[in-house]
């Protein structure tokens, strides 16, 4: 009927830090809001559940864009609901602009995180909407083409499809131009194999290694059989803990990027 049913408003960022740029999905069951929350010494990712008769129910908030302690700055959040909870997407600043993602459940939980895409223009904010089938479809605008091409003169709108369920960007279709890659085993603990699939193979294709964070952790150029073996440890021969870790492969002009998970 029109009539507001807070006039005097539901406080959502209890912690008191500032806090600027909301947005705000239904799940289905609650509502989720996030916002930028400066509560540190960088700009950070939040969240906050609130039930439809508005009680919120994570007063400290969701902890969503902190993958570790690595110090980075994060900017203009969308949120979508999927099947089995919300996708929440921004902007990560730090060596390079770049599109992170993280899935959380509907019990509040942080379940997945995700490097969707990176940001070499200045590109706006991204969106992202859902259907229902949890399939989450993110855009955003960029001159350079995500998968590998070069810088255009004017930015175009590319599009990824996630789920709440895993989170991760899903991998194209291989076709004869783009490369493709599988991982075996996956999980895994003390050795992992790449086997890598190019329509156009080239001698020069490298696999870049980061960690949860986005920081990069090993290179690994690419063999005459295709296939690139990995212990488990970084550039200096460090064996690295436990954790998610994102492997981007780049081979002439194409890219294809899969997630892989350590266990101790």
């Amino acid at each position: 009927e029109g009539i507001v049913l807070d006039p005097y408003g539901v406080l959502i960022n209890g912690h008191g830090s500032r806090s600027w740029d909301p947005a705000v999905a239904y799940d289905g069951t609650d509502y989720l809001v996030v916002w930028v929350d400066y509560r540190t010494t960088w700009c950070e990712i939040f969240g906050a559940r609130v039930t439809p008769a508005g009680r919120v129910l994570d007063l400290d908030g969701i902890a969503v864009s902190r993958w570790g302690s690595w110090p980075y700055d994060e900017r203009d959040p969308c949120v979508a609901p999927g099947g089995s909870g919300s996708v929440v997407l921004w902007k990560h600043d730090y060596d390079s602009m770049e599109l992170h993602g993280a899935a959380i459940s509907i019990s509040g939980t942080r379940t997945d995180t995700f490097v969707l895409a990176e940001l070499r223009g200045a590109a706006p904010l991204p969106a992202c909407a859902a259907n229902d089938d949890g399939r989450i479809l993110a855009v955003f605008a960029e001159p350079c083409d995500p998968n590998g091409g070069g810088r255009d003169t004017l930015p175009r709108i590319w599009g990824s499809f996630v789920t709440s369920g895993m989170g991760l960007a899903e991998t194209p279709k291989e076709t004869r131009n783009r490369a493709a890659l599988s991982i075996n085993p996956n999980p895994f603990t003390r050795a992992v194999r790449f086997q890598l699939s190019c329509g156009r193979a080239r001698p020069d294709a490298c696999l870049t290694i980061r960690d949860a964070a986005g920081r990069s952790v090993r290179t690994l150029a690419c063999a005459q059989n295709c296939i690139l073996n990995w212990d488990g440890t970084d550039a200096a021969g460090r064996r690295l803990p436990a954790g998610i870790y994102f492997c981007t492969l780049r081979s002439g002009g194409t890219i294809a990027r899969q997630k892989l998970a350590k266990l101790e």
